[in-house]
Parts: C-alpha cells; sequence; structure tokens
C-alpha cells in the first residue's frame, strides 16, 4: 500500500517534535546564541528547530549533533544511545 500525503505529513510532524525535544535536552543549559556561534547557524533558525516549526537541513543536523556531542540518530529519534561512538 502506498503512502498517503498525510503519511509523510505525519512523520514530518514527528520527526520535528522528536528533533524538537532532543536538540533542547542536548542543549541543555547552553543558550541558542553560544549554540548559534559555534555552529554557524542561525539564533532564529534554532529557535524554530527547537519550537517545532521547522527542520533543518542535513547539514545543520550534522553541525547540532557535532556541537552538542550527540549522534544524528539520537537527534533524530532512530536510537536511544544519545553519545556518538
Amino acid at each position: 500500500m502506498a503512502n498517503t500525503g498525510g503519511d509523510y505529513l505525519q512523520a514530518s510532524e514527528d520527526l520535528r517534535k522528536v528533533f524538537s525535544e532532543r536538540m533542547k535536552t542536548a542543549r541543555g543549559e547552553r543558550s541558542l546564541y553560544s549554540v548559534a556561534k559555534a555552529t554557524g547557524i542561525s539564533y532564529s533558525a534554532l529557535w524554530l528547530y527547537e519550537k517545532g516549526e521547522t527542520l533543518p537541513s542535513t547539514m545543520s543536523i550534522l553541525a547540532v549533533a557535532d556541537e552538542l556531542d550527540v549522534s544524528v540518530d539520537w537527534l533524530l529519534g532512530r536510537c536511544e544511545k544519545r553519545k556518538r561512538r
């Protein structure tokens, strides 16, 4: 059975929610400003990611994961192992 547009939209919404929650968790007490400065991603883009308003690009996901020292798979909800290797 083929996926419908509704399935895709639901999956996208779920992914935004997971990424948002996990980014906030990984960031902890660090300010969004410090993460923005370290990654080169604008504060407003990071804010949108944390609010679950939009999904980051692949390069932004990699930058956030590297800066927060977490795995990409964990950020995207694909595993429970938070730390990279």
